[in-house]
């Protein structure tokens, strides 16, 4: 049928039982090594599944129902299957309609940017802040990233939306520049498909020097999944973008898979204690003994602290007694549309002077 996909038409599967059988077979043969020559070879085989005449009573219905099944399969982990299905035929409907419609967005800026603020434990001020994209769609409205961040990753559009934001938000924080509203940053998050992008580093600071902001106002950040992608390559575009002045940041910290060994080459300045460990104190005694251990740490390898998901003034009492002095969280502040996070950044640098 092409080139890695092949038909195979087997009589007396009508029962989605008996064909779950059939598939279950199927995949145990290829897990099996293939011998080419002196190599053994370890593949795996994704399968779409549709069912006469159930699913269609032609060839060509079935065809084009269980090739839409393989998709659905194959945008599972390796070796799936699934089956052809109304709900799944709507869904893969949706998920074309959105990959189109992100192209539209792209060429007419339809994203928007919310900040939210890190707040400093001492005085409550507001240092910095996070950009968050959301989408407004001209049908749908405000739609959060859960809803097209993965399709964009999938389909390879996430480098123009992520220039998209990078640009606006450095644009943003310029202007808050220029009306004297006093912030250290702003913090970007950047995904693994982003690094590989040999020109992602170019790309920073020809929007640095559009903007005209400082290269160390500027966060980058980061995630430990984003970086094994090809540590290699993503280390080379940080390091330049750090030579440069650009902070990174270590995100969602300790939830990756090999945190130690990626800090000792990373040239990161911040560490981001994810809300898995932040959500149970001050009670859960092993997450605070995680949070003082990352603490430790953060201090012996002279980087900065950022806590997220701080959502009770517990939290923040525990955290501050750790050596952790600036957070992020709904006990201070959700992420807010830009006028509102002026506003809200403004009272708190009145309060704090007050």
């Amino acid at each position: 049928f092409a080139g890695d996909e092949f038909v195979l038409i087997v009589p007396c599967l009508a029962e989605k039982c008996v064909a779950e059988s059939a598939i279950s077979r199927i995949h145990h043969a290829f897990q099996q090594p293939f011998s080419i020559g002196e190599r053994r070879l370890n593949i795996s085989a994704s399968t779409g599944v549709t069912l006469f005449p159930h699913d269609g009573g032609d060839y060509l219905t079935l065809l084009k129902n269980a090739d839409a099944a393989l998709y659905q399969a194959k945008a599972g982990k390796s070796g799936s299957s699934a089956f052809y299905s109304h709900a799944l035929q709507q869904a893969l409907n949706d998920r074309l309609s959105t990959e189109q419609d992100l192209k539209q967005a792209i060429r007419n800026e339809e994203f928007v940017l919310f900040y939210q603020p890190a707040v400093r434990l001492d005085n409550h001020s507001v240092i910095g802040c996070e950009a968050l994209v959301r989408w407004m769609h001209p049908e749908k409205g405000l739609l959060m990233p859960n809803h097209f961040i993965e399709i964009a990753e999938q389909t390879g559009q996430i480098g123009a939306i992520g220039l998209c934001v990078l640009k606006q938000a450095c644009r943003d924080f310029r202007r808050w520049q220029m009306q004297k509203l006093n912030l250290e940053y702003v913090a970007v998050n950047v995904s693994g498909l982003q690094l590989q992008d040999p020109d992602f580093a170019t790309n920073v600071a020809d929007i640095i020097a559009e903007t005209g902001m400082l290269p160390q106002q500027l966060e980058l950040e980061v995630t430990e999944t984003a970086l094994i992608e090809d540590f290699a390559a993503s280390l080379e575009k940080l390091m330049a973008l750090r030579q440069l002045g650009v902070r990174i940041a270590v995100d969602d910290f300790g939830t990756g898979y090999a945190s130690l060994k990626y800090l000792k080459t990373l040239p990161a300045d911040k560490l981001k204690i994810d809300r898995l460990f932040v959500s149970e104190l001050p009670g859960n005694e092993r997450d605070g003994a995680i949070v003082k251990s990352v603490c430790t740490l953060a201090l012996q390898l002279r980087m900065s602290l950022l806590a997220e998901g701080v959502e009770t003034s517990a939290q923040a009492e525990f955290l501050r007694a750790c050596g952790v002095y600036s957070v992020q969280g709904y006990h201070f502040s959700k992420p807010l549309p830009e006028p509102q996070f002026v506003a809200f950044a403004r009272d708190r640098e009145q309060s704090s002077v007050a």
